[in-house]
């Protein structure tokens, strides 16, 4: 250790209690961030490892933070009981391992060393999560086909175990012609997902571009309102959430490698291993990704049932039941409820599992969340505004719950609302979701399907919508008995909405 390191008492700083979510300072401030970088000083290397890109072009002093684990506002970390340092404000904590590089912490390197513990993560799923992650869906997709990923054939779907991939097309893709064989020279993203595929176990392999004939409108029109089925099949979902198109790589698969902060450092310093390690999941690397923004994948995520990111830093795994990542070896069974179909609330975030909402919703008024949250993203054709929610849409529809041109008809009254003795009528779920607001001005969408969307429904407007008003209105909302709805059809009839 250097002359100001060496002023620390670590064994004390990762022993000490902490009653407070908020930790404590160290009193000595190291730094600045460039008098780290060219030290010998082991604990030196650690923290400017520590720091990423940012922090480390600092000239200020750094402060330390120490906090407990079973005090973070993570509660993830409260599985274990260890003290984290913590320098300026980054995701990146260091921990100390007595036990050596076995223990709570994983090394992360610039390439996969090890594609069993995500095996071991998707077999405990299925193992455990028997309720809350099994597919219910007996329905097969007309003209679905899958990648067999040791031939390179693409085959009829038949009842094949199978892998499915949610990317980011990329602005300069152009649909290439339907082949039954894969072209030899594949994006990067394409060829590493292939690669993990087999590493998993498995053979078969789902990815649109290659599966679904773009040039046949029948085939097309068959699977695209159907991903929900293909996605909720799916044994597992390889998400790729770093990169901006199909050229960029899954990092740590083949040649792309990690980014070099995002790897982990590791320096003995007495008796203890130093190890620098991430929050408990990418949640900031996954948010800020393009492939967050993207309209398409936004419903492929939430349609999946297992969902494995490899994201810049590191891997993440997501289930119904449970989130786990490659850098933490956290005990997922201890963590679990004592029914195993997931774990306790305390490990959970919010209402939801992790950092993915558990499927399309449970209740009635879900599908106006789900599309005032996909009316936020993004959309390269915008005349695809309803085929990019279809899935979602198709979900509702099992649970009873239509749509006319995007706007949800609820069959059930909601929740709260005083309707004394009023009969609830589809015509009035119909007319509650017409009061969506859209809060910025706004232009018509345009696009070669434009004449789809009328300019009552939020899907003729570009922008994100709301229903905020609407539902706090809801526990005294009222419609007439008496207004009717009629729908005019292609040939001139008009039908009350109910027939």
């Amino acid at each position: 250790l250097c002359k100001d390191c060496a002023q620390l008492d670590l064994d004390t700083l990762f022993k000490r209690p902490h009653k407070t979510v908020a930790g404590q300072t160290v009193k000595k401030k190291l730094g600045p961030a460039q008098n780290l970088k060219p030290r010998s000083c082991a604990f030196c290397h650690l923290l400017y490892s520590s720091l990423g890109p940012h922090y480390q072009k600092e000239s200020g002093l750094i402060p330390l933070r120490t906090f407990s684990s079973t005090r973070l506002r993570d509660n993830t970390w409260s599985s274990i009981d260890t003290n984290l340092i913590q320098a300026h404000y980054t995701c990146k904590y260091i921990v100390s391992q007595p036990q050596g590089l076995t223990g709570p912490i994983r090394i992360v390197k610039d390439h996969i060393q090890d594609y069993e513990i995500f095996k071991d993560w998707i077999n405990l799923c299925r193992a455990y999560h028997t309720k809350v992650c099994t597919v219910e869906i007996s329905n097969s997709v007309l003209f679905q086909k899958l990648i067999d990923c040791e031939t390179r054939i693409i085959i009829p779907a038949s009842n094949h175990p199978y892998v499915a991939l949610s990317y980011v097309w990329g602005l300069n893709s152009e649909k290439s012609s339907f082949s039954e064989t894969l072209p030899p020279n594949l994006p990067n993203t394409i060829e590493d997902t292939i690669s993990v595929t087999l590493k998993l176990g498995f053979r078969y392999l789902w990815i649109d571009r290659y599966c679904i004939n773009q040039q046949s409108e029948e085939e097309r029109e068959a699977q695209i309102p159907a991903m929900d089925i293909i996605y909720q099949k799916a044994e597992v979902t390889i998400i790729a959430a770093a990169g901006s198109d199909p050229s960029y790589g899954l990092p740590g698969v083949g040649n792309k490698k990690r980014e070099e902060h995002a790897r982990t450092t590791c320096h003995k310093v007495g008796r203890d291993f130093l190890i620098t390690t991430e929050s408990a999941y990418p949640l900031l690397s996954i948010s800020n990704s393009i492939w967050k923004t993207r309209a398409w994948t936004y419903q492929e995520a939430i349609l999946s049932r297992r969902r494995l990111v490899f994201a810049d830093e590191e891997v993440y795994f997501e289930c119904f039941g449970m989130h786990c990542s490659e850098s933490h070896n956290f005990p997922l069974l201890d963590m679990h409820r004592e029914d195993m179909q997931g774990f306790k609330h305390t490990f959970c975030q919010g209402k939801e599992v992790g950092m993915f909402p558990k499927g399309v919703g449970t209740t009635d008024l879900a599908i106006l969340h789900r599309i005032e949250e996909y009316s936020k993203l993004n959309l390269t054709y915008p005349e695809d505004v309803l085929r990019g929610i279809s899935g979602i849409l198709n979900s509702f529809r099992r649970l009873g719950i239509r749509h006319y041109a995007g706007i949800p008809i609820l069959p059930r009254r909601p929740r709260k609302t005083q309707l004394e003795a009023t009969e609830w009528t589809l015509t009035m779920g119909f007319l509650f979701s017409l009061l969506w607001e859209i809060k910025s001005p706004s232009e018509r969408r345009t696009g070669s399907g434009v004449a789809e969307f009328p300019s009552w429904s939020w899907a003729g407007w570009y922008g994100p919508v709301e229903w905020k008003v609407a539902l706090s209105w809801l526990p005294s909302f009222k419609i007439d008995p008496n207004v009717q709805l009629n729908v005019e059809l292609m040939d001139g009839r008009a039908l009350k909405l109910e027939e």
